[in-house]
C-alpha cells in the first residue's frame, strides 16, 4: 500500500517490473513475428494487444492513474494478462511457462512469505485452467510434461525464496541486536546520570544493570553484575533486622518506598537510606514480574538534621511551657483583679489581646510537645477494652457548652447494637476532639453531628461532620501536612498552628486506625477515624492487650 508521490519515487518503486516487462513484450514480438512457437490465430490483432498492454504497464509510472498506487493491483494485473497469454496463445509445456517465476520473486520481494504463497496458489490455478483448455483430452505423457514443468517451478522458486527472505531475515536479526545494543546504551548512560544509586534486577533479584552512584553508595569499584543483591546491599530496619525488599515488592505487586531503612558499610560507618522498589512487566496487564529497579538514596544527613530539629523542638517546646504558664496565669489574675475597673478601655484592650495569645502561644507550645512525642512513639499508649458509644455520648456532653457559645447546635447518633473496641480511649478522644475543634472553628451557623457505626471485618467508624465553610478540592491534597492552613480569608480569620490534623494521623497510625475525609466548598465536611480491633495492633500493642485483658477478667 503505498503512494507514488512524484515521478523519481515512482520510477524508483516501479522501474524493475517496467524494464523486465517491457523486455519480455519485446521478446514476445520477435518470437511471434519469426516463429511458430506462439499461436497465430489473432494475426495482425496480437500486436494491437502486446502495444495496450505496454500501455498499461505504463500508467503506473503516471500519478493520475490512482488505481495503480497500490502493489497488489499491479501485480494481479500482470498475473492477469499473462494467464491469458499462456492460457490461449503460448503452450503451457513451453519455456514461457517459468515466466511465472518473474511474478512470484516480485511477490515475495513485495510481500515476503504471504506474497510467495499467494503467488503460487495463483499460479496453480493457472497452470490446471490452461492445462484443462488447451488439452482436453489429457493423456499421461503431456500430465507428466506439465507436472515435471510445474515440478521444477516450485524447487526453482523455493530456491528464490529461501535466498531472498534469510538475507532479509539475517538484516532483521542484526538490526535488532543493533537496536537492543543501542538502547541499552543509552539506558546506562540515563542511569548513570542520576545522582541516585539505581539497581535493576531480574525476578530472583540478581543484579542485571547498575550505575555509578551504585557503585559510589556501596562504596566499592568491584563489579556487582550478576551477584545477589541482598548480597552486595544488605539492607536493615531499625531493630537491624534483615529486609528483602525484593519480596517485598514482588508480594506487594507494586511500588514498594521505604524510608527507615540503613546498611553498614564495610568501614563499618551506617548509612540511612531511602529505598523505593518497582517491579518491571515484560507487557501492560502481566501479572509476573520480569525483574526489579531498586533506587536507594543516602538520607543520613537528612535524618541527621531531622533529629537535631526535634531534639530543637523538644527543648524549646519544654523550656517555653513555664514562662508561657506564669505570663498567662499572671495576665488571667490581672483580668480578673477588681482594679481593672479603673482601667482605660485601650488598656484593658491589650490585656486581653494579650492573654488571648499568650493562650494561642500555649496551644502551640503543646501542639509541639505532642508532636515531638508522636514522631519519636514516646506518647504512652493504655489500651483498653471501651464501648463506642458512650465515648461519643461523653464528647457530646463535654463539647455542648462550647457549642452552644459558638450559636450552634451539637447532635450524635449512635446504633443500639456495635462492637466494643480494644485501643486506646485517650488516642480516640484526642483525634474527634480535634475533629471536633476544626468544626467550631470554621462553621457559624448550623450543626455539628458525631456519628460511630460498625465497619467491616469488626472495626469502628467514627464521624464528624460540620456545615461549615467546606475545604476547596486545591487544598483538600495539603490537609494533612505540617503547618498547612488554607489561603482561604475565612480560616485566616481563626487563630491555628496547621499541626491539629498532621497530629492526629500520627496518633491515629499509633493504634492502626485509619483517618479520610469527605468535603465540599460552602456545603461542610465530614472527617472519618476508623478504628480496627485487636487483631489489626502490632505485637507489641497485643501484648498490652492481652494483659488489659486479663485485668478486666479478673476484675470481673
Amino acid at each position: 500500500m503505498q503512494e507514488f508521490s512524484t515521478f523519481k519515487s515512482r520510477w524508483r518503486e516501479y522501474s524493475p517490473m517496467f524494464i523486465s516487462q517491457t523486455a519480455l513484450i519485446v521478446l514476445l514480438l520477435f518470437d511471434y513475428t519469426f516463429t511458430d512457437n506462439i499461436s497465430h490465430q489473432l494475426g495482425s490483432l496480437f500486436y494491437l494487444l502486446i502495444f495496450t498492454t505496454f500501455l498499461l504497464i505504463t500508467l503506473p509510472l503516471f500519478k493520475f492513474y490512482i488505481y495503480f498506487t497500490q502493489r497488489y493491483f499491479l501485480l494481479a494485473l500482470h498475473y492477469v494478462s499473462f494467464g491469458l497469454f499462456i492460457t490461449f496463445f503460448a503452450p503451457i509445456d513451453d519455456a514461457y511457462y517459468f515466466i511465472f517465476l518473474f511474478y512470484l520473486t516480485v511477490g515475495m520481494y513485495w510481500y515476503r512469505w504471504r506474497g510467495y504463497f499467494a503467488c503460487m496458489a495463483v499460479t496453480i490455478f493457472i497452470t490446471v485452467l490452461a492445462t484443462y483448455i488447451q488439452y482436453p483430452g489429457l493423456d499421461s505423457t503431456i500430465s507428466y510434461h506439465v507436472m515435471g514443468y510445474f515440478a521444477i517451478f516450485v524447487v526453482s522458486s523455493l530456491f528464490i525464496a529461501l535466498l531472498m527472505l534469510r538475507r532479509p531475515m539475517e538484516a532483521d536479526a542484526v538490526f535488532l541486536h543493533n537496536s537492543v545494543a543501542f538502547e541499552r546504551n543509552r539506558l546506562v548512560s540515563l542511569i548513570n546520570s542520576i545522582g541516585d544509586a539505581v539497581i535493576a534486577t531480574d525476578e530472583n533479584g540478581v543484579i542485571t544493570l547498575y550505575n555509578g552512584a551504585a557503585l559510589e553508595l556501596l562504596d566499592t569499584n568491584e563489579l556487582i553484575e550478576e551477584k545477589p543483591i541482598n548480597k552486595v546491599l544488605k539492607l536493615l530496619d531499625d531493630s537491624n533486622a534483615p529486609v528483602d525488599v525484593i519480596r517485598q515488592a514482588d508480594k506487594s505487586n507494586k511500588l514498594v518506598s521505604r524510608n527507615d531503612l540503613h546498611f553498614v558499610t564495610n568501614e563499618k560507618l551506617n548509612i540511612d537510606l531511602s529505598v523505593s522498589v518497582s517491579p518491571i512487566r515484560s507487557s501492560e496487564g502481566a501479572l509476573e514480574e520480569e525483574g526489579f529497579i531498586v533506587v536507594a538514596r543516602d538520607i543520613t544527613k537528612e535524618k541527621g538534621l531531622d533529629e537535631e530539629r526535634k531534639e530543637f523542638i523538644s527543648v524549646t517546646s519544654h523550656e517555653l511551657r513555664t514562662p508561657i504558664a506564669v505570663t498567662e496565669a499572671n495576665i488571667s489574675s490581672a483580668l480578673r483583679a477588681e482594679d481593672t475597673k479603673n482601667l482605660q478601655p485601650t488598656t484593658l484592650n491589650f490585656l486581653e489581646q494579650a492573654h488571648h495569645n499568650i493562650i494561642f502561644l500555649g496551644d502551640l507550645v503543646n501542639d509541639l510537645t505532642t508532636l515531638d512525642k508522636a514522631e519519636r512513639g514516646s506518647l504512652d499508649i493504655n489500651i483498653k477494652l471501651l464501648d463506642p458509644c458512650k465515648l461519643v455520648e461523653r464528647l457530646s456532653e463535654d463539647n455542648q457548652e462550647t457549642v452552644k457559645k459558638a450559636g450552634l447546635a451539637l447532635q450524635y447518633s449512635t446504633p443500639d447494637k456495635i462492637n466494643s473496641l480494644l485501643s486506646s480511649e485517650l488516642y480516640i478522644r484526642e483525634i474527634l476532639q480535634n475533629f471536633i475543634s476544626n468544626a467550631l472553628k470554621y462553621t457559624k451557623q448550623g450543626l455539628i453531628m458525631i456519628r460511630v457505626k460498625q465497619g467491616s471485618n469488626g472495626s469502628v467508624v467514627f464521624s464528624v461532620s460540620d456545615t461549615g465553610i467546606g475545604i476547596s478540592s486545591t487544598d483538600q491534597k495539603k490537609v494533612f501536612d505540617k503547618f498547612f492552613r488554607s489561603e482561604d480569608y475565612r480560616t485566616r480569620q481563626t487563630r491555628g498552628t496547621g499541626l491539629g490534623l498532621y497530629i492526629t494521623t500520627k496518633l491515629a497510625k499509633r493504634i492502626r486506625a485509619k483517618i479520610w475525609f469527605e468535603s465540599q466548598l460552602n456545603k461542610g465536611s465530614t472527617f472519618y477515624l476508623e478504628v480496627p480491633p485487636i487483631g489489626a495492633l502490632s505485637s507489641d500493642q497485643k501484648q498490652i492487650a492481652r494483659e488489659e485483658i486479663k485485668d478486666f477478667a479478673s476484675s470481673v
